[in-house]
């Protein structure tokens, strides 16, 4: 849990640059074993997701710096990037990947959630590729065999381009619809209108009853096995809430002070323990060692 805490802080922080994003098709695995690498972690989406998913990237992150093992390779820094053609095969991999105790063991669980990409860097990486196509003569030649190969029925799955905001239009209510046509052709038409509705609905009941449980969102259709492992419902009002930073480190110092106060309270009392159990040593009074008035005392006049 501290560690979900910590990465969900951090991408909050990371959030507050408006370069960054969501991405809708790539997806960061977290809390990896070591001794996974790129094809395990490729087998296990593609087996939880199905057959239709395609990955077209699946790369676990090594540390460069560290020395390499036996088998040649840096040791993993325990988590990994995966980036599938569509959102709809996304989602289902977090849904089945996030927390299940199946995957690797019960103490480690993948931790899955949407990566975070700099948009800065994905349009430096589209430019440089933009460059390395026109400067590269075959790439003329590879377009007119594309050209001439328009009509095949295998495409080439490429990965989606985020570089650039996607404007989308949001769905209006059908209220509000509903409104507006009452507004624009009156009463008589709007009957009209739902005389029509109810015939459509009675002639294509069923298949409207199944567009309506699939189609979860715009962009979403839910799976038709969607009986799997899909993660834990939350609560409402749960007590794991996100903190600031600010108040993190305000209450951390709060907890210092606090700390060093009762240090110093310990101390003190264990001083006076201390010299309350040792003897407590009195002066010695001082004696006149005056030879001149020894003198003076044994003299008799």
């Amino acid at each position: 849990m501290s560690k979900r805490l910590t990465l969900e802080r951090s991408k909050t922080q990371m959030l507050k640059n408006l370069n960054r994003f969501v991405s809708r098709y790539r997806i960061v695995v977290s809390n990896l074993p070591p001794n996974y690498d790129d094809n395990a972690l490729r087998r296990v989406c593609v087996r939880t997701v199905g057959s239709p998913a395609v990955v077209t990237e699946c790369r676990v992150m090594r540390d460069l710096r560290a020395p390499m093992g036996r088998d040649g390779k840096q040791p993993s820094k325990g988590y990994g990037f995966v980036m599938f053609t569509r959102h709809e095969d996304a989602l289902a991999c977090l849904r089945k990947l996030n927390n299940n105790p199946d995957v690797f063991d019960k103490n480690n669980r993948p931790i899955v959630s949407f990566s975070i990409e700099d948009r800065t860097a994905l349009n430096a990486r589209k430019k440089r590729l933009e460059k390395s196509i026109a400067n590269n003569p075959l790439a003329n030649q590879d377009k007119e065999q594309e050209n001439t190969r328009k009509n095949r029925k295998r495409k080439h799955n490429s990965a989606p381009d985020e570089s650039y905001m996607k404007k989308g239009r949001f769905d209006k209510n059908k209220k509000e619809n509903t409104s507006n046509r009452q507004n624009r052709f009156g009463n008589q038409n709007n009957e009209q209108y739902e005389l029509r509705k109810s015939k459509q609905q009675n002639r294509f009941g069923k298949k409207n009853n199944y567009n309506a449980e699939t189609n979860v969102g715009k962009f979403v259709r839910r799976p038709m096995d969607d009986v799997e492992y899909a993660g834990l419902s939350a609560k409402e009002g749960s007590q794991h809430k996100m903190r600031s930073n600010h108040k993190l480190k305000a209450q951390a110092d709060i907890h210092r002070q606090n700390v060093k106060q009762e240090k110093k309270v310990n101390k003190r009392s264990q001083r006076l323990k201390m010299a309350a159990r040792e003897r407590i040593k009195q002066p010695k009074q001082k004696i006149n060692k005056n030879k001149i008035g020894k003198r003076n005392k044994k003299r008799k006049f």
